[in-house]
Protein backbone atom coordinates (compact mmCIF):
# COMPACT_ATOMS: atom_id res chain seq x y z
CA UNK A 1 0.00 0.00 0.00
CA UNK A 2 1.42 3.39 -0.92
CA UNK A 3 2.06 5.91 1.76
CA UNK A 4 0.96 9.50 1.60
CA UNK A 5 3.58 12.10 2.52
CA UNK A 6 2.73 13.87 5.75
CA UNK A 7 3.70 17.34 6.88
CA UNK A 8 4.25 18.58 10.36
CA UNK A 9 5.24 22.02 11.55
CA UNK A 10 7.93 22.38 14.14
CA UNK A 11 8.76 25.38 16.29
CA UNK A 12 12.24 26.02 17.54
CA UNK A 13 13.23 28.71 19.96
CA UNK A 14 14.90 31.56 18.13
CA UNK A 15 14.23 30.12 14.65
CA UNK A 16 11.41 30.32 12.18
CA UNK A 17 8.88 27.55 11.78
CA UNK A 18 9.82 25.15 9.00
CA UNK A 19 7.73 22.26 7.71
CA UNK A 20 9.21 18.80 8.09
CA UNK A 21 8.27 16.39 5.31
CA UNK A 22 8.70 12.65 5.56
CA UNK A 23 7.12 9.60 4.05
CA UNK A 24 5.57 6.99 6.31
CA UNK A 25 4.80 3.39 5.55
CA UNK A 26 2.56 1.47 7.92
CA UNK A 27 2.61 -2.31 8.12
CA UNK A 28 0.62 -4.50 10.46
CA UNK A 29 2.99 -6.01 13.02
CA UNK A 30 3.00 -9.06 15.24
CA UNK A 31 2.77 -7.27 18.58
CA UNK A 32 3.82 -10.22 20.72
CA UNK A 33 7.45 -10.06 19.62
CA UNK A 34 7.72 -6.30 19.65
CA UNK A 35 6.16 -5.75 23.07
CA UNK A 36 7.66 -8.59 25.14
CA UNK A 37 11.28 -7.51 24.86
CA UNK A 38 12.28 -10.15 22.33
CA UNK A 39 14.53 -7.62 20.57
CA UNK A 40 17.21 -5.97 22.73
CA UNK A 41 17.45 -2.21 22.37
CA UNK A 42 21.13 -2.07 21.44
CA UNK A 43 22.72 -2.43 18.03
CA UNK A 44 25.93 -4.02 19.33
CA UNK A 45 25.79 -7.71 20.10
CA UNK A 46 28.02 -8.88 22.95
CA UNK A 47 29.17 -12.48 22.93
CA UNK A 48 27.09 -14.85 25.04
CA UNK A 49 30.35 -15.95 26.66
CA UNK A 50 30.52 -12.46 28.21
CA UNK A 51 26.86 -12.48 29.25
CA UNK A 52 26.09 -13.47 32.84
CA UNK A 53 22.83 -15.12 31.85
CA UNK A 54 22.27 -17.42 28.89
CA UNK A 55 18.59 -16.52 28.66
CA UNK A 56 16.40 -13.51 29.42
CA UNK A 57 13.30 -13.81 31.63
CA UNK A 58 10.62 -11.19 31.02
CA UNK A 59 7.78 -10.58 33.50
CA UNK A 60 4.67 -9.32 31.76
CA UNK A 61 2.07 -7.02 33.30
CA UNK A 62 -0.56 -9.75 33.68
CA UNK A 63 1.69 -11.93 35.85
CA UNK A 64 2.91 -14.18 33.05
CA UNK A 65 6.62 -14.82 32.61
CA UNK A 66 8.40 -15.78 29.44
CA UNK A 67 11.98 -16.79 28.79
CA UNK A 68 13.89 -15.85 25.64
CA UNK A 69 16.56 -18.43 24.86
CA UNK A 70 19.04 -17.48 22.11
CA UNK A 71 21.40 -19.78 20.24
CA UNK A 72 24.92 -19.53 21.65
CA UNK A 73 26.34 -18.95 18.17
CA UNK A 74 24.15 -15.93 17.31
CA UNK A 75 23.22 -14.24 20.59
CA UNK A 76 20.09 -12.30 21.48
CA UNK A 77 18.07 -10.56 18.74
CA UNK A 78 18.79 -6.83 18.81
CA UNK A 79 17.62 -3.57 17.23
CA UNK A 80 19.21 -4.43 13.86
CA UNK A 81 17.22 -7.67 13.87
CA UNK A 82 14.07 -5.67 14.59
CA UNK A 83 14.79 -3.57 11.48
CA UNK A 84 15.04 -6.72 9.35
CA UNK A 85 11.99 -8.22 11.07
CA UNK A 86 9.89 -5.16 10.20
CA UNK A 87 11.21 -5.29 6.63
CA UNK A 88 10.12 -8.95 6.55
CA UNK A 89 6.64 -7.94 7.76
CA UNK A 90 6.55 -5.41 4.91
CA UNK A 91 7.38 -8.22 2.45
CA UNK A 92 4.61 -10.36 3.99
CA UNK A 93 2.16 -7.46 3.66
CA UNK A 94 3.03 -7.04 -0.01
CA UNK A 95 2.83 -10.79 -0.77
CA UNK A 96 -0.46 -11.43 1.02
CA UNK A 97 -3.61 -12.00 -1.00
CA UNK A 98 -7.12 -11.62 0.32
CA UNK A 99 -9.38 -14.63 0.09
CA UNK A 100 -13.14 -14.64 0.48
CA UNK A 101 -14.60 -16.77 3.24
CA UNK A 102 -18.35 -17.36 3.40
CA UNK A 103 -19.69 -18.59 6.72
CA UNK A 104 -23.34 -18.62 7.78
CA UNK A 105 -24.26 -16.27 4.97
CA UNK A 106 -21.62 -13.75 6.06
CA UNK A 107 -18.75 -12.89 3.71
CA UNK A 108 -15.38 -11.94 5.20
CA UNK A 109 -11.98 -11.35 3.65
CA UNK A 110 -8.82 -12.79 5.18
CA UNK A 111 -5.19 -12.28 4.17
CA UNK A 112 -3.35 -15.41 3.07
CA UNK A 113 0.40 -15.68 2.68
CA UNK A 114 2.07 -17.92 0.12
CA UNK A 115 4.17 -20.72 1.55
CA UNK A 116 7.10 -20.35 1.37
CA UNK A 117 7.35 -16.55 1.38
CA UNK A 118 10.00 -15.63 -1.16
CA UNK A 119 12.17 -12.53 -0.96
CA UNK A 120 15.66 -11.52 -1.97
CA UNK A 121 18.37 -10.37 0.39
CA UNK A 122 18.66 -7.10 -1.53
CA UNK A 123 14.91 -6.47 -1.14
CA UNK A 124 15.05 -7.05 2.61
CA UNK A 125 18.10 -4.78 2.99
CA UNK A 126 16.34 -2.00 1.05
CA UNK A 127 13.10 -2.30 3.03
CA UNK A 128 15.10 -2.20 6.29
CA UNK A 129 16.69 1.07 5.18
CA UNK A 130 20.18 -0.42 5.21
CA UNK A 131 23.06 0.03 2.77
CA UNK A 132 23.33 -2.65 0.11
CA UNK A 133 26.80 -4.12 0.59
CA UNK A 134 28.51 -7.35 1.61
CA UNK A 135 28.01 -6.67 5.32
CA UNK A 136 24.27 -6.27 4.74
CA UNK A 137 24.05 -9.65 3.00
CA UNK A 138 25.86 -11.32 5.89
CA UNK A 139 23.62 -9.49 8.40
CA UNK A 140 20.47 -10.81 6.65
CA UNK A 141 21.80 -14.39 6.65
CA UNK A 142 22.67 -14.12 10.34
CA UNK A 143 19.25 -12.57 11.06
CA UNK A 144 17.48 -15.53 9.44
CA UNK A 145 19.64 -18.00 11.35
CA UNK A 146 19.24 -16.07 14.63
CA UNK A 147 15.44 -15.97 14.40
CA UNK A 148 15.41 -19.60 13.26
CA UNK A 149 17.30 -20.64 16.40
CA UNK A 150 15.96 -18.31 19.15
CA UNK A 151 13.07 -19.72 21.17
CA UNK A 152 10.57 -18.28 23.61
CA UNK A 153 9.28 -20.40 26.48
CA UNK A 154 6.07 -19.32 28.16
CA UNK A 155 2.47 -18.52 27.42
CA UNK A 156 1.98 -16.28 24.39
CA UNK A 157 -1.33 -15.15 22.94
CA UNK A 158 -2.56 -17.36 20.12
CA UNK A 159 -4.79 -15.08 18.03
CA UNK A 160 -6.34 -17.97 16.12
CA UNK A 161 -7.46 -19.73 19.31
CA UNK A 162 -7.99 -16.41 21.17
CA UNK A 163 -6.21 -17.61 24.32
CA UNK A 164 -2.77 -17.92 25.88
CA UNK A 165 -0.95 -21.04 24.77
CA UNK A 166 2.11 -22.42 26.53
CA UNK A 167 3.01 -24.55 23.51
CA UNK A 168 3.83 -21.48 21.42
CA UNK A 169 7.54 -20.86 21.51
CA UNK A 170 8.61 -24.39 22.17
CA UNK A 171 10.23 -24.26 18.76
CA UNK A 172 12.09 -21.38 17.08
CA UNK A 173 10.09 -18.36 15.89
CA UNK A 174 10.65 -18.74 12.14
CA UNK A 175 9.61 -22.37 12.04
CA UNK A 176 6.11 -21.26 12.95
Amino acid sequence: MGAMPKQESSKRVGKTTQPLVWETDYVAAEQNLETIGFFSARYTRPSLRNEKELSKVVSLSDGRRIEIVPAAKYGFPNAEDLDFYRAFLKVCDERSEFVTVEENGKVTYHPRLPSPIGFSTRELIAKAGKVKNGRGHIAVRNWIERLSSTTIHGALFDAKMRKYDVRIGMEPIFRQ
